[in-house]
């Protein structure tokens, strides 16, 4: 019995709309590319059995006012699990999916790779002295 709750759940999961349940912050990869600027990529699949899905090209962080969750994928920043605002950063979602207007389409019963991209600069005043742990968390549902 459990496990048919387990599975229905993963099945639920998956087939969601919501774009927060495919980039997973755990999943992404850090590299450092000086001393207070890091390079993130999370690579994730996505799309719908039975909706079509629009996905934004551009991303914003949470903190930066007045743009549309329609417009733009937002985006937590986090070091060491701890959300943080004000950063430097620039991102862009990545796909071979087809774009109309300033977001993918995927069509109903179609999935395709994306890769969240993203170069973040952690000011000298906030820079932890320990190891950085650096994740985006995806806050939009689409």
């Amino acid at each position: 019995m459990k496990s048919k709750i387990v599975i229905v759940v993963m099945v639920l999961l998956l087939v969601s709309p919501g774009i927060t349940h495919a980039f997973d912050p755990d999943q992404g990869e850090t590299t450092r590319v000086s001393n207070n600027v890091w390079l993130y990529v999370n690579t994730a699949e996505y799309g719908s059995i039975d909706a079509e899905v629009t996905i934004p090209v551009a991303a914003t962080p949470n903190w930066v006012p007045r743009i549309s969750r329609e417009t733009h994928l937002r985006y937590q920043v986090r070091i060491n699990d701890r959300g943080i605002n004000g950063l430097d950063s620039n991102s862009v979602v990545l796909s071979d999916a087809p774009i109309v207007g300033n977001q993918y389409v995927i069509p109903a019963g179609e999935s395709y790779s994306f890769t969240l991209l993203s170069l973040i600069t952690i000011p000298d005043q906030i820079l932890p002295t320990e190891e950085i742990d650096l994740s985006l968390r995806v806050t939009n549902d689409i």
